[in-house]
């Protein structure tokens, strides 16, 4: 069939792959001019320079629990695209008082930048499958059997089957003219985050990599923080002094429509006051508001598919939360629009040494 699939994150690649390699002629969508999604990679002035900065700012961090998605991140690693990563982590719940974490939870990230497997995934595709990039798409609509799908500029394409790999909020305004996939994907609520990227010029008087941090109420800055992390401990980063902050999604909710520079100075008073070192401004900063950071209730379905119509939506909202529900869930979309209709979560199976 010929298949569109909206969005080039990694749901959408993983559906790319799977349906390319079973013979599908696919065209993929994405807004970004590049493969995008929450595998985020800041680069401001292209390098860590006076003025720059290089850091992860959306997914800190993936795990793998089962042994699809595990298999996938060993290959990345063989490949240097990858590697565990092992922060000395702490918890703070008061300021200055921060208490050593036993973490069981095996984490990874890409090799150098967070974004490193979600590229070299695209650019194994890139001759196999036709990507629009900075191409929006405005709508999709049903036409004489056909989905056509509009984008920004215009263009109009006719394709047999669409899989939608947008976070719930995108698919909502794409999914209008299936009225169940459109209402299921209204359910799934998504939280909001602000990250921000600090690099100071000197190393930081911190003992620990990694903090989650949950201020009392009482605390001045209470409900600013959920984590903080120092890029440099990550696997092949430069040895600048990059810390990333993450709010919590209270915060951001109450803060859409913030400015950037009040964001800034509100995290930042906020990261000193929690960790009790005196202030030191940083060199550069850098704030960014993700609106659909993760999803508060996700439908561990798989995905969503309309089999007469041959429409679905996938993404970690459909499948569990984080960058493995995600992969997982471009797995599951592919399984539908091939023609199989399976117990997914039974095919993944549990990977026997993962946390």
């Amino acid at each position: 069939m010929r298949t569109a699939v909206v969005g080039a994150g990694i749901a959408g690649l993983a559906c790319t792959r799977a349906l390319v390699e079973e013979g599908h002629e696919v065209t993929v969508y994405e807004a970004a001019a590049h493969p995008s999604g929450r595998i985020a990679t800041l680069r401001t002035n292209g390098v860590s320079d006076q003025s720059g900065i290089v850091a992860d700012h959306g997914a800190r961090y993936f795990s793998a629990r089962f042994e699809r998605f595990l298999h996938e991140v060993e290959s990345w690693i063989d490949r240097g695209e990858a590697a565990r990563w092992q922060p000395r982590t702490v918890a703070i719940n008061d300021a200055g008082v921060p208490e050593a974490q036993i973490e069981r939870l095996m984490r990874f990230v890409g090799v150098p930048t967070m974004d490193a497997p979600l590229r070299a995934l695209a650019t194994g595709l890139e001759s196999r499958a036709e990507f629009r990039y900075a191409t929006p798409v405005r709508t999709i609509h049903h036409a004489s059997g056909d989905w056509v799908v509009t984008d920004d500029s215009g263009r109009r394409e006719h394709f047999d089957a669409v899989a939608t790999a947008v976070p719930a909020p995108g698919a909502v305004q794409l999914l209008t003219e299936v009225a169940h996939l459109h209402t299921a994907a209204a359910r799934v609520p998504m939280a909001p985050c602000w990250s921000l990227a600090l690099r100071f010029a000197e190393r930081l008087p911190l003992d620990y990599d990694a903090a989650r941090v949950n201020l009392g109420a009482r605390h001045e800055h209470a409900g600013v923080l959920a984590w903080a992390d120092r890029e440099s401990s990550k696997p092949g980063r430069s040895e600048d002094e990059v810390w990333v902050l993450q709010s919590s999604d209270q915060f951001a909710r109450e803060h859409i429509g913030s400015d950037e520079s009040e964001i800034s100075t509100v995290m930042l008073d906020a990261f000193f006051a929690a960790t009790g070192i005196d202030r030191i401004d940083p060199a550069a900063h850098h704030a960014r508001l993700w609106k659909a950071a993760l999803p508060v209730a996700p439908l561990c379905d798989g995905c969503l598919y309309d089999e007469q119509l041959r429409i679905g939506a996938c993404g970690d909202w459909c499948m569990g939360a984080r960058v493995e529900g995600a992969y997982l869930s471009g797995l599951a979309m592919a399984d539908r629009l091939n023609g199989r209709h399976r117990d997914f979560l039974a095919t993944c199976s549990l990977a026997h040494h993962s946390a």
